[in-house]
């Protein structure tokens, strides 16, 4: 229903919901496991009775009902082998998601790589930082100096070109 409205399962809620079916799944077996147990009791206790009462026939269908049950506990312990291997697999998505998501202290330490490489060329982050103009203010004041100059004046030459220019086209 979620990808309908475009909002996609993340994989921690995706995995999270597979672990709760796979969880569900494991208590059913349980659940399962024991009812067979209790029936496989029940079933020796039968045979013996029947035996003692002479019934043959329904001995040798109650055996062959017995000899079914060790093969449904044998998919169930199958079942249950696999379940142990996407627990495992679990805890590795975990840890991968953990380490994919990053830490801040992940930040501090590419932050401190940073630093020493740029310690080691001789160089600081905030003199770089420094240097650069500022974001608020016109290049032409950051620049500062002759460059400053250089460029007002151009700009104002500019001007008054186009000013010239628009003046003789007012006269024609």
């Amino acid at each position: 229903m979620d990808l309908l409205f475009g909002r996609r399962k993340t994989p921690e809620e995706l995995l999270r919901q597979n672990q709760r079916a796979l969880n569900r799944a494991m208590r059913e077996l349980d659940r399962e496991r024991q009812k067979l147990e209790t029936q496989e009791k029940k079933i020796i206790a039968d045979i013996k009775k029947m035996a003692k009462q002479g019934q043959m026939d329904a001995v040798r269908i109650m055996a062959k009902d017995l000899l079914k049950l060790p093969q449904i506990q044998k998919i169930m312990m199958e079942f249950e082998r696999q379940a142990e291997i996407m627990d495992m697999k679990e805890e590795m998505m975990n840890d991968a998601i953990d380490d994919a998501m990053g830490d801040e202290e992940d930040e501090e330490e590419s932050d401190a790589v940073v630093s020493q490489v740029l310690d080691e060329l001789g160089l600081s982050l905030t003199d770089e930082l420094s240097n650069l103009p500022s974001t608020g203010g016109s290049l032409s004041v950051a620049a500062g100096g002759k460059k400053a100059e250089a460029s007002a004046s151009a700009l104002a030459d500019a001007d008054a070109d186009l000013e010239e220019r628009l003046k003789n086209l007012r006269r024609d």
